[in-house]
């Protein structure tokens, strides 16, 4: 299962290695559930575009070891929506 998904991301850099978001949502009501999934995606997506857009506030607070740009590749996965992408390309 490993070579086939590094066959399949052969494009994306570290052969398309994830991160992971996970939240309990096993006690929550549907209409609950769906609004803190969505919450978590957007504090998330902030999150991670804090740490990539160059700024000198941001550039003050990172830690870097490489001393270059690198490449950060984010694409949908389960349980992110379309709607979730369009916030996201909106910030």
């Amino acid at each position: 299962l490993a070579f086939a998904q590094q066959l399949k991301n052969k494009d994306i850099p570290e052969g398309g290695s994830k991160c992971v978001n996970l939240i309990d949502t096993n006690d929550l009501t549907r209409a609950s559930r769906d609004y803190v999934m969505r919450k978590a995606v957007k504090a998330f997506s902030d999150t991670i575009l804090d740490l990539v857009v160059d700024t000198p506030e941001t550039q003050s607070c990172i830690v870097d070891y490489l001393g270059k740009k690198e490449v950060l590749y984010l694409g949908p996965d389960e349980q992110v929506i379309p709607e979730d992408i369009n916030w996201i390309v909106q910030q």
